[in-house]
């Protein structure tokens, strides 16, 4: 997956999450998605300004990233 597809997929279920009335607070994904995402947050470049980022080394929009050897790209 590119790494637009696997922050779409996490925002989407940090939302369904959200509007079920849950709070997750973690991330789980897989190494070769982590390196993905930290790769296209490089070409992204800093952002200017005060904006916070919502990558960071270790967290996608506020969440803990974890790291597993699953496929699938589960919020909880």
């Amino acid at each position: 997956m590119k790494a637009e597809e696997i922050i779409v997929e996490i925002y989407r279920q940090k939302q369904e999450h959200q509007q079920e009335g849950n709070l997750p607070s973690k991330v789980i994904i897989n190494m070769e998605q982590y390196r993905e995402i930290q790769r296209y947050h490089v070409r992204l470049g800093k952002l200017k300004g005060s904006l916070p980022d919502y990558i960071t080394a270790d967290s996608l929009f506020g969440l803990e990233i974890l790291i597993d050897n699953q496929e699938q790209t589960v919020v909880c």
